[in-house]
């Protein structure tokens, strides 16, 4: 990861009044493969204040970005900003004049990222007997084949 892709907080001059820190990060931040099932295809926005509370750095703001999906039923690309409104970290005991919070905010964009990646929450996948995307066009398979559940073919086992 280069050097200036880093979100760092100069602590001496955060004591006196919060101090806002914003800017981008390239999406290569994420350590990403091309080959992943989730993919960014957009810089990490980050719009961050910094502040002196107590004996520690308190940072708050919100990030986002844009990744692009294999969605798990149909296997289409598509495209969610993936937007953390609420970043909240406390660092106590900071010694440093600069505090590197970049895996922190990073983590926080990463745990939001979809579990599960639909394109649309009515899609209909691809049949299973001939691989025809139903959300483009029906297929002509019978739809007793269509419905077969994964543990279908124990019912059909003699004890």
């Amino acid at each position: 990861m280069k050097e200036k892709n880093r979100i760092i907080v100069d602590t001496l001059s955060v004591p006196n009044q919060p101090k806002a820190i914003d800017g981008t990060l390239d999406s290569d931040v994420f350590s990403l493969s091309p080959t992943d099932r989730i993919r960014c295809v957009a810089p990490l926005v980050y719009s961050l204040r910094a502040s002196f509370v107590g004996d520690g750095y308190l940072l708050e703001g919100e990030v986002s970005t844009v990744i692009n999906c294999n969605c798990d039923r149909c296997l289409k690309d598509y495209e969610i900003k993936v937007v953390v409104p609420d970043v909240c970290h406390f660092y106590e005991g900071v010694t440093e004049r600069q505090l590197d919070v970049t895996d922190d905010v990073r983590e926080d964009v990463v745990i939001n990222f979809p579990e599960k990646c639909l394109c649309s929450d009515e899609c209909l996948g691809i049949c299973p007997q001939c691989g025809k995307n139903l959300n483009e066009e029906p297929c002509d398979c019978p739809d007793s084949q269509k419905k077969q559940g994964t543990w279908d073919g124990l019912d059909k086992l003699e004890l």
